[in-house]
């Protein structure tokens, strides 16, 4: 039975067509300097990534806020069309002719104007095998130790993770994935390419998403079983097979921020970026900062995704964007004697920072191909997923660890954590050393002492103006005691407020005098003091 997922969702955004360059015509990042009517909007997040950043304790930011409406009216005055729109990265896409980009460039508030770099397709060799040797499989999961904890029952259940590839072909009627969509674990799927929900046929020669998610998720007892065959999917299709395009880059970021917005707590991605349509590349400046899609990979973990990238395989030309990021957990690939893979990207970032971060089975991998055979292949395609889902098996286990927790667990519990390089990184990490380290950790630590259930954020703070208290989904639609000390104890300020809309968010009086605050939220009732936090007003 084919089964068919036109559209699912959390939260739904607004997605805006691409057209095609005509002659003269380029592809353009349009930086924007500020968003001054930041307040005017709500943050661009559905109630499980507003969870998401509770849980972890990550404050909301300008980040979270959609590009100013204002300056997106004046660039539609100048008569441009607008491709896409990034609130992490403040910018927006746009086709301009050489005039046009002239003309832009000196309007007040435009930071810079880009080329998009594109993306450098990350192949394989694909072999079919017979499937009496397809018990191969084992070994690609047994490295990490994945093998236990799926017999604990950890198999990433209740994890939300966000898969980035070229397109996902026949996998809604394969039986090794079936049991995905019988489950109900994909959640939703997007085409930024095609513009549309479907990726199950977006070409004949998208396989390679469909390799990957079988590595990820497969479900075929005796024949394949996957790193996280129990974890929720988000299925994104950003990579344009039939064509190197500058759009690919905007498409990564534009499924990033959708990801988020639906709360994916994992992202998993097998693709790079170096080059751009005029000749010039990353190089050098692939230094964690530099490269846009960087940029945006290090600021989904900042916002408590555990990003996982596939390093890339260029061997000793180096590693791509975004795996430069210091907060993405750059994947380098090993055969199964936990050997280098002569293929693999090696390190250092060009500022010197070790990478890979880690390394997985990424030679003579098993998946299936979408005429339901089983093949093998190579690439740090295949060690990246193993990794996301080795992530997933993990935040299962301890649903209270934070997305830098896992992260530092994996990278901690790698065989060469204590002597890291260039080509391994931290090494093969250990599923029963990930879990003795973050039993640890959150033994050690006060978070899990924090009820979920009495929790908010302050933003922007500090702050020279208002002061945003954005409320927890459980907190809504009920009344709250707020109260404003100085650091003396003295009340400065008191309401009851009855706690409404989306997302609940209320204004602290913008009349404070610069100084550190205390701000008490209690149940108006009791009295019981639920949650408190400091703020400071500057000048």
């Amino acid at each position: 039975m084919v089964h068919r997922l036109h559209k699912a969702g959390l939260f739904t955004i607004a997605l805006i067509l691409f057209s095609l360059p005509l002659i003269g015509q380029q592809a353009y990042w349009i930086l924007l300097n500020d968003k001054p009517d930041v307040f005017n909007s709500l943050p661009a997040l559905g109630p499980d990534a507003l969870q998401n950043r509770f849980r972890q304790g990550i404050a909301l930011d300008e980040r979270d806020y959609p590009v100013s409406p204002t300056y997106i009216k004046t660039l539609e005055n100048e008569g441009i069309e607008i491709l896409m729109q990034s609130r992490w990265l403040n910018a927006v896409g746009a086709v301009l002719t050489p005039e046009k980009h002239d003309a832009i460039a000196r309007l007040p508030f435009v930071k810079e104007i880009r080329l998009p770099a594109k993306s450098n397709h990350i192949a394989q060799a694909s072999r079919e095998i017979a499937t009496d040797s397809s018990q191969l499989f084992l070994d690609q999961i047994s490295l990490l130790g994945l093998t236990d904890m799926h017999l604990q029952g950890f198999t990433g259940k209740g994890v939300k993770l966000a898969l980035f590839d070229n397109g996902f072909v026949r996998a809604d009627s394969l039986p090794g994935l079936f049991p995905l969509f019988a489950n109900g674990q994909v959640l939703a799927t997007r085409d930024f390419v095609s513009h549309e929900t479907e990726v199950f046929d977006p070409c004949v020669h998208c396989r390679h998403g469909t390799y990957v998610l079988s590595i990820l998720a497969a479900s075929m007892p005796g024949y394949l079983t996957g790193a996280a065959p129990g974890v929720s999917l988000i299925l994104l299709r950003t990579e344009n097979d039939s064509s190197e395009t500058q759009q690919e880059e905007m498409n990564w970021v534009q499924a990033a921020e959708y990801a988020d917005s639906l709360g994916a707590q994992i992202f998993s991605t097998s693709l790079g970026y170096y080059d751009f349509d005029d000749g010039t590349n990353y190089g050098g400046k692939l230094d964690g900062k530099t490269a846009l899609i960087t940029q945006a990979a290090q600021y989904a973990s900042e916002k408590g995704i555990v990003v996982v990238n596939s390093a890339g395989n260029n061997g000793n030309s180096g590693i791509n964007a975004p795996s430069d990021a210091p907060g993405v957990i750059a994947v380098g690939a090993v055969d199964r004697n936990g050997t280098i893979a002569s293929f693999s990207s090696r390190g250092p970032t060009s500022d010197g920072r070790i990478k890979p971060d880690i390394v997985a089975m990424g030679k003579t991998n098993t998946y299936i191909y979408p005429n339901g055979s089983l093949r093998t292949g190579d690439g740090t395609s295949f060690s990246c997923p193993l990794i996301s889902g080795f992530a997933a098996c993990l935040m299962q286990a301890n649903p209270q660890a934070t997305a830098t927790q896992i992260r530092d667990a994996i990278l901690q519990s790698g065989d060469r954590y204590s002597n890291p390089d260039n080509t391994y990184g931290h090494g093969l990490p250990s599923a029963s050393h990930a879990m003795e380290l973050l039993n640890s950790s959150l033994e050690a630590s006060d978070f899990g002492q924090v009820s979920a259930d009495y929790r908010l954020l302050a933003y922007p703070n500090p702050a020279s103006g208002d002061i945003l208290l954005a409320f927890q989904p459980t907190l809504i639609n009920k009344t709250w005691s707020v109260t404003v000390l100085d650091l003396t104890g003295k009340t400065i300020y008191r309401a009851d407020w009855e706690v409404r809309g989306d997302f609940g968010q209320m204004k602290l009086p913008n009349d404070l005098s610069p100084g550190r605050y205390w701000v008490v939220i209690a149940d108006p009732n009791s009295g019981k003091a639920s949650w408190r936090a400091a703020v400071v007003v500057t000048e």
